[in-house]
């Protein structure tokens, strides 16, 4: 808009030696007097004008937009200029990441149980050789496969052992007075009567009188029962025929002990298992990494499940996750026994604000995991449980998307949202302008755009014009954009084409659209969710520009008041002589029409016969190649009213102008407009009036 006014200070130069320098010339110009004598008619020659006016005048009454360069290439010509701040894109809520979380587990490993004590159990003589006392003379006989069958004392340590290795040592102390010969060793289970296969063995075992032997059964797989019943088949050579004293306690001990064993399954009082450790991790985000981040909103659940029959006390500790305090999470929850109901609890944190994750090597290295570590440990339990070595314990652990605060380290490329700045184009408003060719030269146009984040940012967009036949699209070209001051220059001929391709009626404003790519190279770097990316843009038009076939029109009021009306009723003719010397590169041609208040022609000024021109010409200075103005043009003209054309005028309510603008440029090329581009104007008036007595 002002620009325009700026140019309709040029035509209000110009029109003085059309409608309005006459009106001036006939409603100012001559004041009459009311005279006592009889009427008589009267000429009197006045002065019009008198003027010399520059370009540099219109930028002195108001530089805000319009301005003159001052380096010496292209010093005093004009331009439009205007800075416009733009939408910033504020990261916010696009620090996200979203976290996979585990489902896990762990067993107890080797099982604990009281040492078992040693079982025992003695075979006297006369069970091996009827008749048979001991501290007496005694004629042994050969024995051939005597069976002894013997139940064991019930085992201390538990009810039912599963072995996973170790072995059951037998052994054999013989004081028969006689060898001996174990032929073979069987094991049963006491309550059931069943054969455990493990504790056979059918190798004979000799052992001399008075010597201890030892039979070894690896117990791998085996099942042993609290209470077992030995059945033993036993052999002896005898005395030899030969008289004998039997010992006092003549017989066969037998002792069973386990060894160096552990168990997959056991039914027993348990004892306090010794801890049991499970360290995990789990990916909070696959395609970032970071040495610290801090936690704005997000969720954390662990779920921790116990299958051993005994209560045990769970410690987690999840190592680089930190409460805002800086000190590690910890919880200890206590799982009762499976179905106690209370075997599986929940550990939640509902708010992790403030809350930071490290990478744990003090910022050296990256990290995209939480590392956490569970230790476990039994509730001792005086009455018989059943735990195996499979029996586990359960983690659950489950993130909900974490938005974050701040990140240090190497976050995935993300979109921004997008964002829309207006952006005012002050060339005027052009709604009843047309033009055949209307040439800019240049549009300038840089986005002088900043950041805060030392990550980088790749920025593109479009900017977008329209009028009311037209829309018209540019890129604005992909730039990474670093920290602090980034300067962006679109293309010089990308923009003229433009422009131009409004032809006629440029918008008044452009859409610039925009967004950015949050580290586009996914670079290491620091960026919070406060970082922004912010700048304005530069737009700057040298006036100079070609307008072919342009035309608008200019409607205004005609309010003539009585005292003037009675002054046009007096008036016969007038005419006005004009001598204009224009230095713009810009000619024009002015017609008027003039309506009564039912918007009927009256009219048209120039009145349309001799000596009047059918319109107002005024011709522009002549250019050069570089559209600068060389020579000015003069233009002479004289214009007559006659006394009809004054008494229409007293019935006018509006005036239409119609003005056409051409630049001097061959075809309608780019010309210069400057601060020392000047229009002198000069004319004289004659007016005839009849004074009236």
């Amino acid at each position: 808009m002002r620009l325009v006014r700026n140019f309709n200070e040029f035509l209000r130069i110009i029109k003085p030696g059309a409608a309005f320098a006459l009106l001036i010339l006939i409603l100012q110009g001559c004041e009459v007097k009311n005279p006592i004598m009889p009427s008589w008619d009267v000429d009197l020659t006045v002065p019009v004008v008198d003027r010399e006016f520059n370009l540099q005048s219109v930028i002195d009454k108001d530089s805000s937009v319009l301005r003159a360069y001052d380096d010496p290439s292209r010093l005093g010509l004009l331009y439009y200029g205007e800075v416009s701040d733009i939408s910033p894109i504020v990261v916010g809520d696009k620090l996200r990441m979203s976290p996979i979380g585990l489902s896990t587990g762990f067993t107890i490993g080797a099982i604990k149980v009281n040492q078992p004590a040693p079982v025992s159990v003695s075979i006297p003589v006369s069970e091996f050789v009827p008749g048979a006392t001991g501290g007496q003379p005694f004629l042994f006989p050969p024995v051939a496969s005597q069976s002894v069958s013997k139940s064991l004392p019930p085992i201390d340590a538990f009810e039912e052992a599963v072995f996973e290795s170790g072995n059951l040592e037998l052994h054999f102390d013989n004081n028969n007075g006689v060898t001996i010969t174990i032929n073979s060793v069987t094991f049963k289970n006491t309550a059931t009567g069943a054969v455990i296969p493990q504790l056979t063995s059918n190798t004979p075992l000799n052992i001399p009188q008075g010597q201890r032997g030892t039979k070894v059964f690896p117990l791998a797989g085996a099942v042993v029962p609290k209470g077992m019943t030995i059945d033993i088949v036993l052999s002896s050579p005898g005395s030899g025929g030969n008289v004998i004293t039997l010992p006092a306690n003549a017989g066969t001990a037998v002792e069973a002990q386990f060894t160096n064993f552990s168990l997959s399954q056991v039914t027993a009082p348990l004892p306090a298992q010794d801890p049991v450790s499970f360290d995990s991790t789990f990916v909070l985000d696959d395609s970032s990494s970071f040495a610290e981040i801090v936690i704005d909103q997000g969720q954390l659940n662990l779920t921790l499940s116990n299958t051993l029959d005994v209560g045990v006390i769970a410690s987690l500790t999840i190592n680089n996750l930190r409460k805002p305090d800086n000190t590690p999470f910890t919880a200890s929850p206590t799982l009762g026994r499976v179905g106690s109901g209370s075997e599986t609890q929940t550990v939640t944190v509902s708010d992790l604000h403030d809350w930071r994750i490290v990478s744990g090597s003090g910022g050296s290295t990256l990290t995209n995991r939480l590392s956490f570590s569970v230790t476990v440990n039994t509730i001792p339990s005086a009455d018989p449980r059943t735990i195996r070595t499979t029996d586990n314990i359960s983690v659950d652990v489950t993130m909900s998307e974490l938005v974050l605060k701040s990140i240090n380290g190497r976050f995935k490329p993300t979109p921004l949202d997008f964002a829309a700045t207006s952006i005012p184009i002050k060339l005027g408003t052009f709604t009843s302008f047309n033009a055949s060719q209307l040439v800019f030269e240049k549009f300038g146009l840089v986005l002088n755009i900043n950041s805060t984040t030392t990550e980088e940012l790749g920025f593109s967009g479009t900017i977008t014009g329209k009028n009311s036949s037209r829309t018209q699209v540019v890129n604005i070209p992909y730039t990474v954009i670093h920290q602090n001051a980034n300067t962006i220059t679109l293309s010089d001929q990308e923009l003229r084409d433009f422009i131009n391709a409004f032809a006629s009626a440029p918008p008044d404003s452009i859409i610039l659209k925009y967004n950015a790519i949050l580290n586009p190279d996914y670079k290491v770097g620091a960026i919070a969710a406060t970082d922004s990316l912010y700048g304005n843009s530069d737009i700057e038009v040298p006036i100079k520009l070609g307008i072919g076939g342009g035309q608008f029109t200019d409607t205004s009021e005609v309010n003539i008041d009585e005292s003037n009306r009675e002054n046009l009723d007096n008036l016969l003719s007038a005419s006005i002589s004009m001598s204009i010397e224009n230095g713009l590169p810009l000619g024009i041609s002015v017609v008027s029409d003039f309506y009564d208040e039912n918007g009927n022609l009256l009219f048209r000024f120039p009145p349309n016969r001799a000596p009047n021109p059918a319109t107002l010409n005024v011709l522009g200075g002549l250019v050069d190649v570089n559209g600068k103005v060389t020579t000015p043009r003069s233009n002479t003209f004289t214009l007559q009213v006659n006394q009809d054309e004054f008494s229409k005028l007293t019935l006018a309510k509006k005036i239409v102008s119609t003005v056409s603008i051409n630049t001097t440029g061959v075809n309608a090329l780019p010309v210069q407009f400057r601060t020392n581009d000047k229009i002198k104007l000069k004319g004289f008036g004659l007016v005839q009036y009849r004074v009236k007595p």
